[in-house]
Order: C-alpha cells, then structure tokens, then sequence
C-alpha cells in the first residue's frame, strides 16, 4: 500500500532509517542514490526532516563528513512511521469510510480539501491498493467491500500500525465500558503467553464491534459445540450484569456490545475449550496435526518439551484465515510495516536453515491439509507465527548451535578456581557455560570423559586433546586473553556448522526412514 504515501514522504522514510541505523555522518550523495533522489531534493527533505526534529526536542548535526540527526532516546522509528499514515490522504479515507459509510463526494471533498478530480484519482489509487488485500472501494456510496473476515483482518492491522496502544481512535466505542468489562491484559496473559500481543486483540475487537454495530457478522469458529455454547451462556450472564449500568441508545446495540464481548471472552478461554471437544471432531483434528509437528521439531532439535498449547491455538488462527476465502484470497498481514520481530524469518533462514527448512516443509503440509496452497507471503507469515510465538525457541536454538562450554582447571584448589569461572562469566558473552574442572589430577584419560570446547588453565598444561588449552594469565590485558575471546569466536563457528550438520543428516535418515516403510511391502 505503500502507493498511498508521496515519493517525497517515502524518501524521508528511507532516509531516516538510515540515520537510525547509524551515529556515522552519511554524505549527501549516499542518502541520494539510496533513496533514488536528487541531491537537491534531498537537501529539501532534510530541511524538513531537521523542522519535525527540532519539534521533538532532535538536533541536526552537520560537518565535512556529511549529515545526521541526534534523536531523542525516547523516539522510536514507529513515531514517524504512524504520521505516514496520519499525513496520507489515501489512508485518511480509508479510515473516515470505515466509522461512516455514508458519505458523500461532496462531504469527503470537504473534509478533506480536495477536488472531485483528485478525489476520483485517489480511489482509483487506493483499489489499485486494496486488490491484493482482496478488497475493493466502492463509491457510491463509499464503502470497502469483500470478504467480511478480510475487511476486518485489513482494518485491524491499520489500526495496530496507524496508532500506539496508547491512543483510541474508536470515538464511537464506549471507552469506559472497554476498561471496565473488556478481559484486562492481566487475564489476557494469564490465559495466552507473554508473546502474544493484547494491543492488537484489543483493536481487533474494536474493529469486530463497529463492524457488528454498522450491520455486518462473522462466524465464531466454535460457537456449535455444545461445551462453548454452556459457558458462553454463562459469560453472558455475567457481562449483563456489569453493563447493566451502561446506557445503549437502543435494545440492538446494547445486545451487539453484550455478543461481541462475549466472543471476545471466550477467546481468551480457547485453549481450555479445544481441550474439550470430541476425539472425532475435525478441529481437533486439525489441532493435532499442528502438535504433531510442534512435537516433531521439538524433539528433532531436542528442545525442552512444554504445553504449546496457545502456540498450536494461534497457528490454526492463521491457518484457518487463509484457507477461508472463497476466492484464495491470501493477503499480506501487514500494511505497510511488518511487525518488529519480523526480521525472526531472516534471520532463521540464514543461521538456523535445517530448522527453518523442516518447518516449512511441516508447514506446506498443514495448509495443504486445508485445502490450499500458500504464496511466499502466507508461508513466511506462517513461519514468523512458529518462531516468534514460541517461548524461548530462539535462545534454546542458539544455545544448541553457538554454546561453548569453557572448563576452568587451578592447580592450587577448587576455590581459586571458581573465582576465575565467575570473572569469566561476568566478562564473557552470555553463551558461554564456565564451570570448575573438580579433579584435582588433569589428563587425557579425565578430559576424554567430559563435554567441554575450551580448557582455561592456571598453569601449564602440555596434553594431546582436541581441545585448545588457554593459560590464564593475572591481567586480563594479557595476550593470552586476546586468544581465549579469538578462540571461543572460533569455537562458536564451528560448533554451529557441526550442529547444523548433525540436524540436516538426522532429518536425512529420518526421511530416509519413513520412505522405507512407506514403500515395504505387507507381510501375506
């Protein structure tokens, strides 16, 4: 969507990215073949650019060097990625259509300060935009049309990028009544994980509510079984009685509020109700598949064995909205800026291919069990989904692929050398494990029986061991040192090769294996 924003607008972006991702001088000449602009129209954004600074407390700092701003530590990117959207007369519109599908060329002209003509441009533009989200702006009246799941799933992530956690921009939405019986973010937590994310359930949920109050519904998955169906009862009950004290402007609004809170309740409780449905149904079914291959992976790269429960919950999320759309609509999830953490995928590809392969390969599956087949954009979404709701998936596959274990060995006793293992800790990256070689006797025959990568030594040890023996030396300015850290760098790279190596061949042997028994033949 990003044809909604002017080139000008999209330049300054680029060029304050890059001023975020350095404290450097960057030339004139750099930020304009990065942006692909004119030198003389740079120096007119960074005119600009230095006029917004200086309004929140920044400052331009210029030499022969080149040019860059000192930002307030407490300004983020997101501040001046959400006044793109606040200064776009695309998404203004967009957002005006959503609370009000009444209006009128004639009232948008105004509202907006435009002409017919530009008006007629800027729908025309925005379609061009709204197509691969599958949605369409009709004019006549002025309204987003498509799927109804779609329309929601598109306003949800604007707002969630539009607007910080902080901000309401639902003026029709009883405010008060929102903090007051909405699941607070404690319960929601409590019921989900840490990695899950209130301020978009929150928006999602206002969304859902204008759109049900303007007329329009979705389905809630599990409103058919019986054992969702009792306790929605029972929420109900108790939602009357807090909103009891609210006032509705007529019957159908206050029953919409009472619904829509209810779902939203409910959804929280999601995981305890999935464990509650049949052995025969097909959503538990389809659950046990995506545990299958959480449990496959878990096990594949021997990670800790937890309840992934809300991880399983919120991959079927996803994979039920792609395989929804009538049409094999699978729009992208965000607007115009992925999420922060969105980079996992990257990152995973490049450093932890074996996992990241095998998970993808799962995941295809999954959605052709579903009845269709992903886009790039869909599985890479489906991908950030398992990695970045995962708890602790990250730091555990570093701690498999880069760990080193450094043994701490004192000719003069156990004490001496535990204060060398706490000085190592404290000064040593965090993926490193140091620990005291108890034995008071050190040779070939002890070592060989222990894990360990690096020998750290308080007197000289001439032994014929793989691993490299480091002695350690009163003053950490010492050469030897220099040497441990170039060692443990050194270490670390190829530990991660040799794990990469030994997840690959066991995921060989394991198909390997599985094609062996598809294929032999039954017994007679």
């Amino acid at each position: 969507m990003w044809n909604l924003i002017s080139t000008k607008e999209r330049s300054k972006m680029e060029m304050l990215e890059m001023f975020y991702a350095t404290n450097h001088p960057i030339t004139i000449d750099t930020l304009s073949k990065q942006t692909k602009s004119s030198s003389r129209s740079v120096k007119n954004y960074l005119k600009e650019l230095r006029e917004t600074m200086e309004e929140i407390g920044g400052e331009f700092q210029s030499s022969s060097e080149g040019v860059n701003f000192k930002i307030p530590t407490n300004i983020g990117i997101d501040y001046f990625q959400k006044q793109l959207f606040k200064q776009s007369l695309g998404f203004m519109l967009l957002e005006k259509v959503f609370f009000d599908e009444t209006l009128t060329n004639q009232q948008l002209i105004n509202e907006l300060f435009i002409s017919q003509s530009t008006l007629n441009r800027l729908a025309d533009t925005i379609n061009t935009a709204l197509e691969p989200y599958g949605l369409k702006l009709e004019t006549s009246p002025y309204k987003v049309t498509g799927e109804e799941y779609l329309i929601r799933n598109f306003y949800t992530s604007y707002f969630i990028e539009a607007y910080t956690s902080n901000e309401w921009p639902f003026e029709n939405i009883h405010k008060k009544l929102i903090d007051e019986i909405f699941p607070p973010a404690s319960d929601y937590y409590q019921s989900t994980s840490k990695v899950m994310s209130y301020p978009h359930f929150r928006f999602h949920f206002a969304v859902d509510l204008v759109r049900n109050l303007q007329g329009y519904s979705v389905e809630f998955p599990l409103s058919e079984h019986d054992s969702v169906s009792a306790l929605s009862d029972k929420v109900k009950t108790e939602i009357k009685k807090k909103i009891a004290n609210f006032s509705f402007d007529n019957l159908l609004e206050e029953k919409i509020y009472i619904d829509v809170l209810v779902i939203y309740h409910l959804k929280i409780l999601t995981p305890i109700v999935n464990e509650q449905l049949p052995k025969d149904d097909p959503l538990l079914k389809q659950l046990n598949e995506i545990k299958e291959m959480i449990d496959f992976l878990t096990e594949h790269f021997e990670l800790a064995v937890e309840d992934q429960t809300n991880l399983i919950v919120e991959i079927d999320k996803a994979l039920l909205f792609f395989s929804q759309s009538a049409k094999n609509h699978q729009p992208k999830m965000f607007i115009l800026f992925p999420p922060r953490d969105y980079s996992l995928v990257d990152h995973y590809q490049k450093k932890y291919t074996a996992f990241y392969d095998i998970a993808l390969q799962h995941m295809i599956l999954l959605c052709k069990n579903r009845g269709f087949y992903p886009t790039e954009y869909t599985l890479n979404y489906l991908i950030y989904i398992l990695i970045s709701k995962w708890s602790g998936l990250t730091k555990q596959l570093f701690s498999r692929y880069n760990a080193i274990t450094v043994k701490v060995y004192s000719h003069l006793n156990l004490r001496h050398a535990q204060n060398i293992a706490e000085s190592l800790s404290s000064d040593l990256p965090e993926s490193l494990e140091v620990s005291v070689l108890e034995e008071p006797i050190v040779n070939e025959e002890v070592l060989s029986k222990l894990d360990f990568d690096i020998l750290v030594t308080t007197q000289t040890l001439i032994l014929d061991i793989e691993q490299p023996i480091i002695f350690m030396y009163r003053s950490r300015s010492s050469y030897q040192y220099d040497d441990l850290q170039r060692l443990i760098r050194k270490a670390a790279k190829q530990k991660e090769k040799a794990t990469r190596e030994k997840f690959i061949k066991k995921h060989q042997l394991y198909i390997t294996r599985e094609e062996t028994l598809k294929n032999r033949k039954p017994l007679k």
